[in-house]
């Protein structure tokens, strides 16, 4: 029996700015990494997936590309990864995006516009978040209430960073967090089953994490539909990040593919 489509809405974003202070040296290419992660496993349909980095992570474009995300029809799937510097303001937490800061403005993303997004997708069985940002033990709490939005039939994935300041998230190669899920997540499809547990392979790089680190990080699955295996292009190499400010790859895919 020929298989339904896998529908999907990918949102990677990678900013180096921080308001006020030095920039991030890895935040946008460990965006660009998860995101080619992803396109070698044949998730790379130019309106499904789309990658933000530095210039092109405005507050007004991110928050166009997660309103257009969230009211996304008939999704199997919607994951948000965000990489940067995460800052309170009051009891508000916000993301940094590049034009957060200019000339004395305050553009950036609040962490609510995320948790929302994911929260609110009503009828989209498999929801993931991922924040590797300085600063995101502070959310932790904040990401928790996302339990609260998980119906029985779904699964609400979310997974955070456990660093408390900047100097905890990255070195000058890559963040300390994305790494340890890259590593979980196999570049090389050949050889791999047609379908892939993404939540498995996301839980145990935060577990790592924390076994090499002693570092925290936040792993909440709500719902009791926890099992998330995408089907994968098999017999393909991920590519591995360009140079290029934003990469996305047409593919053609058949039906039982992701779409």
């Amino acid at each position: 029996m020929k298989q339904p489509p896998f529908r999907y809405r990918l949102l990677f974003v990678g900013v180096n700015a921080v308001p006020g202070s030095q920039p991030l040296h890895a935040a946008a290419r460990d965006a660009e990494a998860m995101s080619a992660r992803f396109r070698g496993w044949g998730y790379d349909h130019r309106a499904r997936h789309v990658l933000l980095l530095n210039q092109g992570a405005t507050a007004a474009r991110v928050t166009d590309e997660i309103q257009s995300a969230r009211v996304a029809a008939d999704l199997d799937l919607l994951l948000i990864y965000w990489a940067g510097h995460l800052h309170a303001n009051g009891r508000k937490h916000i993301l940094a995006t590049h034009d957060d800061g200019v000339e004395g403005s305050a553009n950036g993303i609040g962490l609510d516009v995320l948790t929302n997004a994911i929260g609110m997708a009503a009828g989209v069985a498999h929801r993931v978040l991922i924040l590797d940002t300085c600063n995101a033990a502070a959310a932790h709490p904040q990401l928790g209430a996302l339990s609260r939005h998980a119906a029985d039939d779904e699964c609400v994935a979310v997974l955070a960073a456990g660093g408390a300041d900047a100097l905890s998230r990255e070195d000058l190669r890559r963040g300390y967090f994305t790494g340890a899920l890259l590593e979980q997540m196999p570049r090389d499809t050949r050889g791999l089953p047609p379908h892939l547990d993404l939540l498995q392979a996301l839980r145990t790089g935060a577990e790592q994490l924390n076994g090499r680190r002693q570092e925290q990080p936040f792993v909440g699955l709500y719902g009791t539909d926890t099992d998330l295996r995408l089907p994968v292009v098999s017999g393909k190499t991920a590519p591995l990040e360009s140079r290029a400010r934003v990469a996305r790859a047409p593919g053609k895919l058949l039906a039982a593919h992701p779409t």
